[in-house]
């Protein structure tokens, strides 16, 4: 938790450090509204201490300003209640509360208190929500959450008809990794490839552990040609890294085998039908000679090589 205090006053900010010491809070000091407004939208500010005291800070100016600012931010103002009154109600009722100059009194503590209890309980709810969407071991979303995600993605895209692309891929030779060289190792290629994998695409891209060794990507707003595209440098990214043992594997290396498919609003319009196509042209890559792509387009499956037009 990162707490701001905007104003000089050295007693008002030891005063604060001092109440908020029994909680794990990183508290710092700023002059001015300009530099806190830097701060809060480069770093994760979590609550902000406005001093009213200080001359140069015109609190419903600073507080109009933040209404802009699309950030989770618990706002406290330091003030008496009478230097207040004229400010409009919602800008105070976006503000958690407010504290006197005098922080230490008990009143004021237990404002600080309630704060730090709230915010508290907020990143506990965050981290719960968190580890019952991602995958504890790869970091990646779970099979539950990928597809509610593949579900939003064709409801926000039906209006432009934009296409969807997914790849579903799995490691090859997973099984003889694992009895050849012991789970702990196995989790470490597991590891490994969900890093390169998220290195290699988009930020608004998804990417997901569907299960064992079987990862997905949501490509949204992509057409098959790009996907298989995204898709090849990702194999060769799998092939060219040296993972240990990876000499052992039957094919001399660690590799992947991918199905894609795009959803194209035509003889594909919903997620079953996205999944299933993806996941037979994974089928077709696994029984071709694996470390390879295969794709679904009109009706046939295919293999991608990309010397050819898809």
């Amino acid at each position: 938790m990162n707490f701001l205090y905007v104003g000089r006053n050295e007693e008002r900010t030891s005063a604060l450090r001092h109440a908020l010491a029994r909680n794990n809070i990183s508290f710092e000091r700023t002059s001015t509204p300009e530099h806190a407004f830097f701060k809060i939208l480069n770093e994760e500010i979590t609550a902000l201490f406005l001093d009213l005291g200080e001359p140069d800070i015109n609190g419903q100016e600073v507080l109009t300003s933040l209404e802009s600012i699309n950030k989770d931010l618990e706002v406290v103002l330091i003030t008496e209640a009478r230097d207040i009154d004229g400010y409009r109600p919602e800008l105070l009722r976006s503000c958690f509360g407010y504290v006197t100059s005098d922080i230490l009194a008990p009143h004021n503590l237990m404002v600080l208190t309630q704060l730090t209890d709230k915010i508290t309980i907020k990143a506990r709810l965050e981290k719960l929500k968190n580890t019952s969407i991602i995958d504890g071991l790869t970091q990646l979303y779970n099979h539950a959450y990928i597809q509610q995600q593949i579900d939003e993605e064709i409801k926000l895209l039906a209006p432009t008809g934009d296409p969807i692309s997914l790849v579903i891929f799995d490691i090859d030779h997973f099984k003889n990794y694992n009895d050849t060289n012991g789970h702990p190792a196995g989790d470490r290629v597991l590891k490994k490839i969900a890093e390169i994998l998220t290195s290699s695409v988009r930020k608004f891209d998804l990417t997901g552990r569907y299960g064992g060794e079987e990862f997905v990507i949501i490509l949204p707003g992509t057409k098959l040609t790009t996907a298989l595209s995204v898709t090849e440098r990702f194999r060769k990214k799998v092939v060219g890294h040296k993972f240990e043992f990876g000499h052992l594997q039957p094919l001399g290396f660690v590799s992947a085998s991918f199905g894609v498919a795009t959803l194209d609003h035509k003889d594909i319009s919903d997620r079953r039908t996205l999944i299933n196509r993806a996941d037979q042209a994974l089928y077709k890559a696994k029984n071709y000679k694996r470390n390879c792509i295969w794709y679904y387009l009109h009706g046939d499956y295919n293999h991608y090589q990309p010397s050819l037009v898809v």
